[in-house]
C-alpha cells in the first residue's frame, strides 16, 4: 500500500514537472490557458474549469474554458464562472472557495499573480460537484504558480515580439517614405492646379438710372432677348409733365410781362431796369423748361445693345414702382456671341500664370464632360473675392466646336490649369517654404 502511495506521488511530481515544461513551450498565451483548463484535470479531477485575465477596473477577460476550443464569454457556463470570480474574496488569501447559488457545487478560485512587476493578474476557477476536496487545494496552489509564470512569460514574449515587429515595420515604412520622397524630387510632372470659374458673356453692357425718380413700368422680364434701342422700362412722368407745364406757364406769363414793360420803357426810362430783370428771369425759366423736356425725353430706358436682358432685381415686378437714384444699375445686356469663363486662380498657385498654360473646364452640372478653353486675358493684379482671398482673374474663351445649347451664364465649375513640366518635389519645397513664411 505504501509502495502504491509513493508511486502515485512520483507520478504527480513527474506530471507537474512535465506540465511546467509544456507550459513554457506553449506558443502563445491562449495555448497556455488551454493547457491550464484541460491538462490539469488528470491531477485535480474537476468537473469544469475556466481561466480569466483581470483587466482594468476588475474587468474579466475569458482566456480559456475546459473542453472548449473557442471561448464564448456570453455562454451560461462562462457567465457562471465570472459570477463566482466576482464573489471570490482575495483580500487576505490567494485561494478561496465560492459555493454556487444552488448549493450543489463549489468553485475553487485561485488568484494567479505575476511574479514580476508588470502587475498582471489571472483567476483560475475549478468547479467541483458538492464540495472541493481538501487534497486538491494544495495541488491547485502548486500548479497555479507554474501557470502564472507561464502566462506572464507568454504575455510578455508576445508583447515583446509584437513591439519588435512593429518597430521593424515602422522602420521599413520610414525608409520607404524617404526613398519615395527622394525619388519624387526628380520625377518630372506637369505643373497643374485647380481653380473655380463661372461662365459669362464675352461682352456685358450695363444701363444706369438717368435721374432720381420712380419707375412706372418694366416691359421685359429677366432673360428676355432684346434689341438695341428697345424700350425696357419707363419712369413715372406724371410729376415731370406737371413740372414742364408749370415751367411753360410761368415762362409765358413772364414773357407777357416783359413785352409790356418793354413798351413802357419807350416812354419811361425808369422801366429799363425792370425790363432787364424780367429778361434774365425769362432766360432762367427757359432753362427750367428745357430741363423738364430733357427729363421727359429720357423717361424711356432703352437697351444699349443687342443681347440677353439681366435685371438687377431679377424680376420686372421688383423694378416696377421702385424709386431709383441717379447712377443706380438697372440692368445689364449680355452679348449672345461667344461664351467666356472667368477663372479665379488663388494667389498661392499663381506661379503657373508666369508661363504658357492650357485650361480645361468641368461644370458642376456635367463634371464628366471636359470643355477646352483658350486663354484670352490674365489680370495684372489680384482681386479680393467674396471668400476674402486674393485671386488672379483669368478670362478664357470656350474653344469647343460644339457647345451644349443648355449652357447658361453664371454656371460654375472647376478649371484644371496645366503648365510646363517641373519636378514633383517642387511642390513639397514650395509648400514647406510657404508654411515657414507664415510663422
Amino acid at each position: 500500500m505504501q509502495n502504491e502511495d509513493a508511486a502515485s506521488k512520483l507520478k504527480t511530481v513527474a506530471f507537474m514537472l512535465k506540465f511546467g515544461h509544456d507550459l513554457f513551450s506553449a506558443p502563445d498565451i491562449d495555448a497556455v490557458a488551454a493547457m491550464a483548463v484541460n491538462d490539469t484535470r488528470t491531477i485535480l479531477a474537476f468537473r469544469n474549469a475556466a481561466l480569466f485575465e483581470v483587466g482594468t477596473g476588475t474587468r474579466l477577460h475569458l482566456l480559456g474554458q475546459f473542453a472548449q476550443s473557442v471561448c464564448n464569454p456570453h455562454s451560461s457556463a462562462a457567465e457562471e464562472f465570472a459570477e463566482a470570480a466576482g464573489k471570490a474574496d482575495f483580500e487576505n488569501q490567494d485561494v478561496c472557495i465560492v459555493p454556487a447559488g444552488d448549493g450543489k457545487k463549489q468553485f475553487l478560485c485561485n488568484l494567479l499573480k505575476s511574479p514580476g512587476k508588470d502587475g498582471s493578474q489571472f483567476i483560475w476557477l475549478l468547479e467541483y460537484e458538492n464540495t472541493v476536496p481538501e487534497s486538491m487545494i494544495n495541488a491547485a496552489k502548486l500548479l497555479g504558480r507554474s501557470i502564472a509564470e507561464a502566462l506572464v512569460f507568454a504575455k510578455l514574449s508576445a508583447s515583446s515580439n509584437l513591439k519588435r515587429r512593429k518597430k521593424i515595420k515602422r522602420a521599413w515604412k520610414y525608409v520607404a517614405v524617404i526613398v519615395l520622397l527622394a525619388a519624387a524630387m526628380f520625377i518630372p510632372v506637369p505643373d497643374s492646379t485647380t481653380a473655380e470659374f463661372a461662365l459669362q458673356p464675352e461682352q456685358t453692357t450695363a444701363a444706369y438710372a438717368w435721374f432720381d425718380g420712380p419707375i412706372a413700368q418694366c416691359f421685359k422680364q429677366d432673360g428676355d432677348t432684346v434689341r438695341k434701342g428697345e424700350r425696357i422700362a419707363r419712369y413715372d412722368t406724371a410729376q415731370l409733365e406737371y413740372k414742364l407745364a408749370d415751367a411753360r406757364s410761368s415762362l409765358q406769363e413772364t414773357e407777357a410781362e416783359l413785352a409790356l414793360e418793354q413798351q413802357n420803357a419807350f416812354t419811361d426810362e425808369s422801366k429799363l431796369g425792370k425790363t432787364k430783370l424780367l429778361q434774365a428771369k425769362c432766360d432762367s425759366m427757359k432753362v427750367a423748361v428745357k430741363e423738364a423736356e430733357w427729363f421727359l425725353a429720357h423717361a424711356d430706358i432703352t437697351a444699349p445693345a443687342d443681347g440677353i436682358l439681366a435685371l438687377t432685381d431679377r424680376r420686372a415686378e421688383q423694378l416696377t414702382g421702385k424709386a431709383v437714384r441717379t447712377g443706380d444699375k438697372l440692368f445689364e445686356i449680355f452679348s449672345t456671341g461667344n461664351i467666356t469663363a472667368k477663372i479665379l486662380v488663388p494667389e498661392q498657385n499663381s506661379s503657373i500664370l508666369q508661363k504658357k498654360f492650357s485650361a480645361r473646364l468641368f461644370l458642376y452640372t456635367k463634371p464628366e464632360q471636359p470643355i477646352d478653353a483658350e486663354v484670352m486675358e490674365i489680370a495684372a493684379h489680384p482681386e479680393l473675392t467674396d471668400r476674402q482671398t486674393y485671386c488672379y482673374p483669368v478670362t478664357v474663351k470656350l474653344a469647343s466646336k460644339e457647345l451644349d445649347p443648355e449652357l447658361r451664364f453664371g454656371m460654375r465649375g472647376t478649371a484644371k490649369l496645366y503648365g510646363e513640366k517641373t519636378f514633383a518635389g517642387y511642390y513639397l519645397v514650395k509648400n514647406l517654404i510657404l508654411c515657414i513664411r507664415k510663422w
